[in-house]
């Protein structure tokens, strides 16, 4: 009997958490409808978007490129040629001729595109942007790499550089046989005798992460001689994984804007404003499907097989877990020559005392605790009162912290980096400072300054407030160039 009775308690108190969470699903799906209208480059279905079965049939990067031209070819039929009279705006980016609409300058950097050095190649990379982004993200970098006499192939991501929608069925699987294809690609230009970096940003760093770590075991895979990673997603929000919930009710018109997490106006030309919970959904796949892949080469004794790593991190990141970047992935390395920077956040800012997060204590934890198996860096205050950056070094198995004052410092306003902010120089035409705009003739998106009364603007002042540019780039640059020697004469 009190068994049977323990039974009954368990099984409706599994019913009442069902019935909570079916509550609760109906309740978000319902108050999704109070976004704002969908759009066509919300609704449309291009038909060339590709899916990872019509990669792996590709039989290069010349039959990626020709599909990606029919895609783009049918955003303009789909979208550009079809669009309200009301959506005819200035900021538009799918407005033709507007002051964002990417088509307007001679390179859309929405597209995949490839650099050639001067001479014959030194290296090569594969580079790879983030969620929702585009490749004119690694256009600074891809401009550095080659410089120093590497091939580049800068490669868009499925889903990605066209219309919002294109994340609505999108999946990491379609990505991870992209960067399979582009990373072949790039060494049969290069050949076999110089090294291949796989470059990352964002969600680009969790998909070049994923490739080097799966073709340790698989070798029908293009493996990495290193990687280059910029604020990696190496593990993101645990509700990342309740975006999926629900999605069987997007199928009926009356909750279709369910499958949106932000429905905003698109005035970014090269990256997505509004939001899929597919695409949040992704994310939680790809960084456990990492995870397991770290243990797993853990338990089995063979971390020290993961190339060298060079990543960037800003200490606050609100897109992805910057702990996991230190705990998951290079709490575990056992390369030689893996390097993280991490940039502090600015310690004599007025705006300090109004800061939630200030991660002391995770800092001083790096710098005067247990020894680290890679190179950690430090950009940071020289001290409490100065707005001077300085770096701080601690050497693999080492207690000492070196320390060099570099020719910067903090801007004034500015109380840290941010996810977006860490590639993208402070001359960046769209990204960068308001006089680098001015130059350029084009919208600054990282000095826009508003002021005004709360809950008028239709995009969130948030997204104004995040900085969009690094001050310190001129250092990473320093960085990448340093380690891209040393990649080579290896």
């Amino acid at each position: 009997m009190a068994r049977a009775r323990i039974v009954r308690i368990f099984v409706r108190a599994v019913l009442s958490l069902v019935g909570l969470l079916v509550a609760a699903v109906l309740a978000w799906a319902f108050s999704s409808r109070n976004l704002p209208d969908l759009k066509l480059w919300h609704t449309v279905d291009l038909p060339s978007q590709f899916t990872a079965d019509e990669i792996d049939a590709m039989s290069g990067l010349e039959d990626y490129l020709a599909r990606e031209d029919k895609l783009f070819a049918e955003v303009q039929t789909y979208v550009y040629d079809r669009i309200a009279a009301s959506d005819q705006l200035d900021f538009n980016r799918y407005q033709r001729g507007s002051a964002t609409d990417p088509t307007r300058w001679p390179q859309d950097y929405n597209r995949s595109y490839q650099l050639e050095p001067s001479t014959a190649p030194r290296c090569g990379a594969l580079m790879v942007h983030g969620l929702s982004d585009s490749p004119y993200s690694m256009r600074t970098l891809a401009g550095l790499f080659q410089q120093s006499g590497c091939y580049v192939l800068a490669l868009r991501m499925p889903g990605h550089g066209t219309i919002p929608g294109g994340l609505l069925h999108a999946g990491w699987d379609d990505w991870r046989a992209a960067v399979a294809l582009g990373a072949a690609a790039v060494r049969t230009r290069i050949g076999e005798s110089v090294p291949l970096l796989l470059v990352g940003y964002s969600n680009g760093g969790a998909l070049t992460l994923g490739h080097a770590l799966a073709a340790l075991d698989d070798k029908e895979l293009v493996p990495a001689d290193a990687l280059m990673l910029f604020s990696p997603m190496i593990g993101v929000t645990p509700l990342s994984r309740l975006a999926d919930l629900g999605n069987r009710l997007t199928a009926l018109s009356y909750f279709e804007k369910f499958a949106w997490l932000d429905v905003l106006p698109e005035y970014d030309p090269y990256k997505y404003n509004s939001f899929t919970k597919n695409a949040g959904y992704q994310t939680f796949l790809i960084t456990r499907e990492l995870r397991e892949r770290l243990r797993a080469l853990e338990a089995a004794d063979r971390l020290a097989e993961i190339p060298p790593v060079l990543a960037f991190q800003s200490l606050v990141d609100a897109t992805v877990s910057m702990p996991a970047v230190v705990d998951e992935l290079f709490g575990r390395l056992r390369t030689p020559g893996s390097d993280l920077v991490l940039f502090d956040l600015n310690r004599t800012s007025s705006l300090a005392p109004f800061l939630k997060l200030d991660h002391r204590q995770f800092v001083e934890n790096l710098l005067a605790g247990p020894a680290l198996g890679y190179d950690l860096t430090l950009i940071g205050n020289l001290d409490s009162d100065s707005p001077a950056v300085v770096e701080r070094r601690r050497r693999p198995g080492s207690d000492e912290i070196e320390k060099q004052t570099l020719d910067v410092s903090w801007p004034d306003s500015v109380y840290s980096l941010s996810h977006l902010a860490i590639v993208f120089p402070p001359d960046d035409p769209f990204y960068g400072t308001e006089e680098a705009s001015m130059a350029a003739g084009v919208l600054n998106l990282g000095s826009i300054t508003l002021r005004g009364e709360k809950g008028v603007t239709s995009v969130p002042v948030a997204n104004f407030v995040r900085m969009r540019h690094n001050p310190f780039f001129d250092y990473l640059a320093d960085r990448v160039r340093a380690d891209l020697e040393t990649f080579i004469a290896r």
